[in-house]
């Protein structure tokens, strides 16, 4: 049976008390709210990127689609522009070859108008794309100006938190330290295991790990050697028996 002095037994518990604290401060680091905050904007961004990158390869094709139109109408206007300035001449035709130039020209011009809405539908998709990739961009824009604003919220938050855990750890050492070796080393070993640690046991049979060892164990633990280390058997935690 491995033995310690009481004295160090006592001490261990403000040892836990004190490593507690560092977990809660690990904890409260990795799981620090603002982490997954600034996680969702990031993943925001992305998106918006995806949507940005759609958006402007369709921009790409209403402007392909618009210079197209654009350019059906320029032909168009010309062929009719150039037939009505035959028609207008009315050189070397009759009367017959008038009328089919005519009948020409207006076919031409129902053409025109056509081309003519269809270019102004390919302006108008154009424009409606410039405007969502303007509104990609400046929504992309806030999200960037979270991220780095929650980033230097939470470098602020966790240099905070690291000096606060480098005060407790400094603390802990200074008791840790000169504790008796066969101590520590089950202190350690219980650690690894998980669970529960170290606990205190009171005279009246309760403990500060708010679990229930058997009248037997408290009992045993009772009377034996002050400087005995108790494992739990059930627990297997060290049990620090108090004076009161």
């Amino acid at each position: 049976m491995a033995r310690a002095p009481r004295e160090d037994q006592l001490q261990l518990l403000d040892v836990a008390q004190l490593d507690a604290q560092l977990a809660r401060l690990r904890s409260d680091n990795e799981k620090h709210p603002l982490r997954a905050e600034v996680g969702d904007y990031m993943n925001m961004v992305a998106a918006k990127a995806l949507e940005l990158t759609n958006a402007k390869k369709a921009l790409e094709e209403a402007t392909a689609a618009l210079e197209a139109a654009s350019a059906k109408t320029g032909e168009l206007s010309d062929i009719v522009k150039a037939k009505k300035e035959r028609l207008n001449a009315g050189v070397g035709m009759d009367s017959r070859e008038l009328m089919t130039l005519q009948s020409e020209i207006d076919t031409n011009e129902e053409m025109l108008d056509a081309a003519y809405e269809a270019e102004f539908e390919a302006l108008e998709i154009s424009e409606s794309q410039e405007k969502e990739i303007a509104g990609l961009e400046a929504e992309q824009k806030v999200l960037n100006e979270k991220i780095v604003s929650g980033r230097s919220e939470l470098e602020e938050a966790i240099e905070e938190i690291e000096r606060e855990a480098s005060d407790i750890r400094a603390e802990r050492d200074a008791l840790y330290e000169p504790l008796a070796e066969s101590l520590k080393k089950e202190y350690e070993r219980s650690m690894e295991r998980g669970g529960l640690s170290v606990i205190a046991l009171h005279r009246n049979g309760e403990t500060s790990g708010g679990v229930q060892l058997s009248p037997i164990e408290v009992n045993y633990i009772k009377n034996a050697e002050p400087d005995e280390i108790h494992i739990s058997d059930d627990y297997q935690c060290i049990v620090v028996l108090l004076d009161s």
